[in-house]
């Protein structure tokens, strides 16, 4: 990109030191809770650190010290596919496409269910609701008493023990069938219900996170930095505020602080493609950071925002490359540098192998010299060689993706590429962009901006070989979600998986600062309120994805996170048009179904009154609150508790915790365990209250108020 960037040297380094201290700021100043992704990595984290070794048995199940007064978690290692947990043993299954149980233990006890002897498939009932088809080869023994006895000799109810050849997690294949042996009752489970995450692979007895390794490898740092300070202190990294902060803390020293860095590299990205206008590309920058879903995403152990670090960095590197060539320098080290940074990206998601073959392109395309191109491969085995090692760690072979060995029950069925990407579902674009639901424009319409800033890109005529790669990147992203079986991301705001594509559509919004200030502040003021609050209050918003908090008889695109969930929490404390519909639709069910039963209408209007006090007074209380219908054989509403009704506001409303893989499995609704799950730095001074953002705000106001003058004298000075 042509442009030099505006003033002298020293005032421009000091202007990125006051982005990067800014943006740093904000994304540390949140905890958000825990989850089922940043809990695995974490756990992958600490295996690493604690134990040199790549699998999570020993950091996935967690219970509170059953000692009266005690704060501290005492840990369940899994062995063999097995975790005693609460003095109950519990074995480990998981199920197929087709729902049926998977065993994930070496050894299975139960009773023979049936014997299909055509098939060579014993079906064993290892507990109630419980069978397990087990195919028996012809060299598995099968016997009793110590006598090879045929598979058809097995009665139905006969207990027997089968030792698998190898549980994979994909079939079970008897090693051993022995008859009449009868063994201590077991409790089957699957791993999501005890552990603290369920998005597990299994692989020869062991588990591992279902992700690239890439976003733990980084962590793995600033943990042992935090674990180092801990022990000096004396802090047991099993205590529960221990855990919690220790999770906090290494999310801030990786994720958080190459978030940063993404800012200050757009910043300088933003002044070459305006020309060299700071005040602008400050301002393009800081709606990036804070007006984004960027922002949410800065402040948890998720991978999207180190891709977008490595990803910009690499597109910034190749640009300096080219600028290298273009005035006779040797564009090589930079091409390398390139490479290693890309390489980085797929290894915190394999999809990134197709922006890297993007990269690669633009290079070729802009750079002349074959011996740049090499370097650029160069740079890209060092990753690729960590994820080889990393795979014949955790599965035995070098080639290979966690995909292949994850539950089976999350992949999609059929002809799925990776288990997991299906034909494209053109219904994804729409829902991704606009609706209510996933909507990243009405979540961030700063975005606009940048979508503005691209035509105005391509018409300028200028620098076109960037705009493809651009265009191109942000292309991908959105063809990769209409494929994924997942597209929506599970709990959140916003399609998290287009955080990573973001800085490459907030750049071209420095256009739109440079053209037309004062709206292009405005509408940066908007999307930066909007992902304020849901950062602020919970970026992991269960709404229209989970039953406690989907409004029967509306669309699921219609399901608003911001007006559903953030907004009512911050406001009132509760989630309030959510509660109150299902509280209305469970009056409806019951009252249609006494007027069914010919109960007079004012005997109704009183069983209505009552119940309607009852669930009201549990939602005050945040306690579970009766608002889940359920229907019996009869057409006779029946009730669950919801959750929902103790996510108490009006800042850090999840209660879960980077040691549990559901709400209250651990600590009970309304216990400080439960409130600290999740918490912003201002809460130390203003516990669960708006007065915790105040701190912030004002040291933002000052920082990004001292950014934006400097850029003005910048800028003044080159005029």
């Amino acid at each position: 990109m042509t442009g030099e960037p505006a003033g002298d040297g020293r005032r421009l380094r000091r202007l990125e030191w006051l982005l990067l201290a800014a943006s740093f700021l904000g994304f540390a100043w949140f905890h958000p809770g825990g989850g089922w992704n940043q809990n695995v990595r974490f756990a992958l984290v600490r295996a690493i650190v604690e134990e040199g070794r790549v699998a999570v048995d020993s950091f996935l199940v967690y219970e509170a010290d059953p000692e009266p007064g005690a704060s501290r978690l005492v840990r369940s290692p899994i062995v063999d596919g097995e975790v005693v947990l609460r003095g109950q043993r519990i074995a480990l299954s998981w199920r197929d496409g087709d729902g049926r149980p998977i065993p994930l233990t070496r050894r299975v006890a139960g009773q023979v269910a049936g014997v299909r002897n055509a098939e060579a498939i014993l079906e064993l009932a290892a507990a109630k609701g419980v069978t397990f088809e087990i195919r028996v080869p012809p060299e598995a023994r099968v016997q009793r008493q110590g006598r090879p006895v045929p598979l058809a000799s097995l009665a139905t109810g006969e207990p027997v023990l089968v030792t698998l050849a190898g549980p994979d997690g994909r079939r079970a294949v008897a090693g051993t069938v022995e008859a009449g042996v009868a063994s201590m009752p077991v409790e089957w489970a699957e791993p999501g219900s005890v552990a603290a995450s369920g998005d597990l692979s299994f692989h020869g007895g062991h588990f591992h996170p279902a992700k690239a390794p890439g976003g733990s490898f980084l962590a793995v740092p600033a943990y042992l930095a935090v674990r180092t300070v801990g022990r000096a202190a004396g802090a047991d990294p099993d205590d529960w505020w221990t855990l919690t902060v220790s999770a906090w803390l290494t999310s801030v020293f990786s994720v958080g602080l190459l978030a940063a860095l993404t800012v200050v590299l757009l910043f300088r990205l933003a002044l070459r493609l305006s020309g060299g206008r700071v005040t602008a590309s400050v301002l393009a920058a800081l709606a990036f950071a804070f007006g984004t879903p960027f922002l949410p995403y800065a402040t948890m152990l998720y991978e999207h925002a180190p891709i977008a670090f490595f990803l910009l960095s690499a597109f910034a590197l190749l640009v300096r490359a080219r600028e290298k060539e273009a005035g006779g320098g040797r564009p090589g080290p930079l091409a390398l540098a390139a490479g290693l940074a890309a390489g980085l990206a797929a290894v915190a998601n394999y999809l990134m192998a197709v922006v890297v073959v993007m990269l690669l392109a633009y290079l070729m395309a802009t750079v002349r010299r074959p011996r740049a191109w090499l370097a650029f491969g160069l740079g890209l085995l060092g990753p690729f060689l960590l994820l080889c090692s990393y795979n014949v760690a955790a599965f035995g072979v070098p080639f290979t993706t966690s995909y292949a060995f994850e539950d089976p029950q999350f992949l999609e069925r059929g002809e799925a590429f990776l288990g997991v990407f299906r034909l494209p579902d053109l219904t994804v674009v729409p829902r991704a962009l606009l609706s209510p639901f996933r909507g990243i424009l009405l979540a961030a319409p700063v975005l606009l901006l940048g979508l503005g800033g691209l035509v105005a890109w391509f018409r300028s005529r200028r620098l076109r070989a960037e705009w493809t790669l651009v265009v191109s990147v942000l292309g991908f992203f959105l063809a990769f979600l209409t494929t994924f079986n997942g597209w929506h991301g599970g709990w959140g705001a916003s399609p998290r998986y287009l955080v990573p594509a973001l800085p490459f559509l907030a750049l071209p919004a420095v256009l739109a600062f440079a053209r037309a200030p004062a709206a292009s502040a405005a509408v940066a003021a908007l999307s930066v309120g909007l992902n304020l609050l849901v950062v602020a209050v919970d970026p992991q918003a269960p709404v229209a994805l989970s039953p406690m908090a989907r409004i029967e008889g509306l669309p699921e695109w219609r399901h608003s996170p911001i007006t559903l969930h953030e907004w009512p929490l911050f406001a009132t404390g509760r989630a309030g048009p959510i509660l109150e519909a299902q509280r209305d639709a469970v009056l409806l069910a019951n009252d249609r179904y006494m007027a069914g039963k010919g109960v007079a209408p004012e005997v109704r209007a009183g069983n209505q009154a009552g119940l309607r006090r009852h669930i009201d007074g549990l939602i005050a209380a945040g306690q579970p609150a009766p608002l889940l219908l359920r229907r019996g054989p009869g057409g006779e509403p029946g009730l669950s508790p919801s959750p929902l009704s103790t996510f108490e506001g009006p800042v850090s409303a999840s209660p879960m915790g980077i040691y549990e893989g559901w709400l209250f499995r651990v600590f009970p609704p309304g216990s400080r365990q439960a409130r600290w799950n999740s918490f912003n730095a201002g809460e130390f001074l203003f516990p669960q209250s708006r007065w915790s953002l105040a701190p912030l705000l004002l040291l933002e106001l000052l920082l990004c108020g001292l950014a934006i003058r400097t850029a003005r004298n910048l800028d003044a000075g080159a005029a």
